[in-house]
């Protein structure tokens, strides 16, 4: 618990130590160089420390609404940018770097986000795993495609030594 916490703490100082409300541009640390480099090593550090603490500490990472938004994160993945740019460039919102502005897209952004990423995940990502789910066991079984050719088994998991 404690290399949990210490942890937590270097990484608020990192991202203060930054200066800026939004820490990462472009998949970047902005930080000094040591920053960019301690702040994977530190954040990793904190995952790997949460996962190997006892059941009560992992609570915060554990709890039904963070286990619903890790099965959403694809879609939210997906969709965040999008809605972000949409804000931006049609809704007019600022992009300043201030904190207000930083605080105005995230009341925005993070809600429609998820939503949009739920009804995504429910009417289209949570389908396509079952069709996917379907044809692999037809595959599986030696069924035919609607094509009426039969893959190969290689074939149909993409090996590319297949005829």
């Amino acid at each position: 618990m404690p290399v949990t916490a210490g942890s937590f703490v270097a990484l608020l100082a990192l991202v203060h130590a930054a200066g800026s409300t939004v820490p990462f541009h472009a998949g970047v640390f902005q930080g000094s160089a040591a920053a960019s480099v301690a702040f994977p090593l530190v954040l990793g550090v904190f995952v790997l420390s949460v996962a190997l603490s006892p059941p009560r500490a992992q609570w915060a990472m554990t709890n039904r609404p963070i286990l619903w938004v890790s099965e959403i994160s694809y879609s939210a993945y997906l969709y965040h940018a999008p809605i972000m740019f949409f804000a931006l460039y049609t809704l007019g919102f600022v992009s300043n770097g201030t904190p207000r502005a930083a605080l105005v897209m995230a009341a925005f952004a993070i809600p429609v986000t998820l939503v949009v990423a739920a009804l995504s995940y429910r009417f289209v990502e949570l389908p396509a795993r079952r069709y996917g789910r379907a044809l692999a066991r037809r595959v599986g079984r030696g069924g035919q495609l609607e094509s009426g050719v039969a893959p190969s088994r290689s074939a149909a998991l993409g090996d590319a030594r297949a005829e």
